[in-house]
């Protein structure tokens, strides 16, 4: 994993990374801002996680049925989005 850090010299209050992310990926990330006195010190690490909404599960599929229960199974989503799915 590469580290690596951007300089910029302005009153801009966000910065977006455009290249070098993928999906799955924890990033740490930290800052520090310059006023007419000078530099602060660097923020704490966050961690960003480079991850989307995971992909809709297919139908579930009846396995079982009566006239009071019903099993049905659930499958897993084709893409999850870069992280864990934790729950259905």
């Amino acid at each position: 994993m590469s580290m690596f850090g951007t300089l910029v010299d302005s009153l801009a209050t966000s910065f977006t990374l455009r290249s070098g992310v993928e999906r799955g990926y924890l990033f740490r990330a930290r800052y520090r801002v310059k006023n007419v006195i000078g530099w602060s010190d660097y923020s704490p690490i966050g961690y960003i996680l480079s991850a989307v909404k995971p992909s809709i599960p297919p139908q579930p599929i009846i396995v079982k049925a009566s006239a009071t229960n019903i099993a049905i199974s659930i499958l897993p989503s084709e893409d999850n989005g870069g992280t864990i799915i934790t729950s259905y």
